[in-house]
């Protein structure tokens, strides 16, 4: 199963999709393996903003199904939720379950144990160079945000503060996620710049490697 999700995100990167998804795929004998030698712990995965079309929900929520796995994910957006429970309800489990919220919010009034997999992809980037869609500006405002003028600072300032509700919780050896974030001159740009140097001051390290823009995704594993 997991060579044809590879395969499937590799299509996908083509279009201009995926980074931190192939990178969780590509370690996952990591996951694997904490759950093998721990079958009587209750593991859950959070995602942080549902899939919209990239296939996340999905095989997160594949991956969960398959491995008896609790998994949750979150997004304030009615359009991104209801695609995420229309994903989870074809398989028919109560362990899966796509919250409408944001994540930040939710995760503070909900304390969540034994973490396996943290993957944060929510509040959204502007990358040098592109393009911003009405609707995504539009979005936005509706929780009174100018998108174009701080969005990239409140996205680095949210993932920081979900962080913050969920890191103690990571098992040890559990993952956290961030993708479009990137490192360049000495210094961390994108959802995880304040969240990565906060996680590697308290017990992360990275396990993979970030070699230009493109690559834009990060994931750091607590220490054991």
């Amino acid at each position: 199963m997991i060579n044809n999700i590879l395969k499937y995100l590799r299509l996908k990167k083509m279009r201009g999709y995926i980074g931190s998804l192939k990178s969780v795929f590509e370690n996952i004998n990591i996951l694997d393996d904490i759950v093998n030698n721990n079958n009587d712990q209750n593991f859950t995965i959070i995602e942080v903003g549902s899939e919209r079309g990239v296939g996340s929900t999905y095989h997160l929520g594949k991956y969960c199904l398959d491995n008896n796995l609790n998994f949750i994910t979150i997004d304030p957006s009615e359009e991104s939720n209801k695609s995420a429970k229309n994903i989870l309800n074809k398989f028919n489990s109560r362990n899966l379950k796509a919250v409408k919220n944001k994540g930040e919010n939710y995760l503070s009034n909900n304390n969540i144990d034994d973490i396996l997999l943290a993957y944060l992809d929510g509040f959204d980037v502007i990358f040098p160079g592109s393009i911003v869609s009405k609707k995504r500006i539009n979005f936005y405002k509706e929780f009174g945000i100018d998108f174009i003028k701080d969005g990239n600072r409140i996205s680095a300032e949210v993932h920081l503060e979900t962080t913050k509700y969920i890191y103690k919780n990571i098992v040890d050896g559990g993952i956290i996620a961030f993708d479009d974030t990137f490192y360049e001159n000495d210094q961390w740009f994108g959802k995880g710049q304040l969240a990565v140097p906060f996680l590697i001051e308290n017990g992360f390290n990275s396990i993979n490697s970030i070699k230009r823009m493109r690559d834009h995704s990060i994931l750091l594993q607590k220490n054991i």
